[in-house]
């Protein structure tokens, strides 16, 4: 028995409808997908933002350190002070930060350090590092901060 015009035309219109049903719930996952992606660029932009303002306050007192009186190297606030560099510095390794080990006499690498200088050296060959005056620091596997370089001509 043949179909009624009417009864061919309604199942035509499930059909696209269906279908156009299965198109948006494909949508919505890809959005999801998408969203969750996203979300996770911008907590990692985020993180790198917090870790570089950190850094320069882990720099300070590295400095600070590096330049303490040799008369008073035994002293309490200095144990205090070191001890608070040190929860600094964990508190970047737990988030997936690591120094990246940049040495003088190490072959100049334009993608892990900036030359801040370039001085003549007998001592060390050019194009390799004199001294390292800011450490670099690597998250993801990405460098999020370049070591500051003196390099031999």
């Amino acid at each position: 028995m043949p179909k009624s015009k009417k009864i061919v035309e309604l199942e035509q219109q499930v059909g696209e409808n269906l279908a156009g049903w299965q198109r948006t719930l494909a949508d919505l996952e890809n959005l999801k997908k998408r969203t969750i992606v996203e979300k996770e660029e911008y907590r990692k932009y985020c993180l790198e933002d917090a870790v570089l303002q950190i850094l320069a306050v882990l720099d300070n007192f590295k400095l600070a350190t590096n330049h303490v009186p040799e008369d008073q190297k035994d002293s309490s606030w200095l144990v205090g002070i070191m001890h608070i560099q040190k929860q600094l510095s964990d508190v970047i390794v737990s988030w997936g930060i690591e120094e990246i080990n940049i040495e003088a006499g190490d072959e100049f690498n334009p993608e892990m350090a900036d030359a801040i200088e370039s001085v003549e050296s007998a001592d060390i060959k050019s194009g390799h590092i004199i001294r390292v005056s800011q450490s670099a620091y690597r998250m993801n596997g990405k460098v999020i901060r370049h070591a500051k370089v003196v390099v031999a001509e």
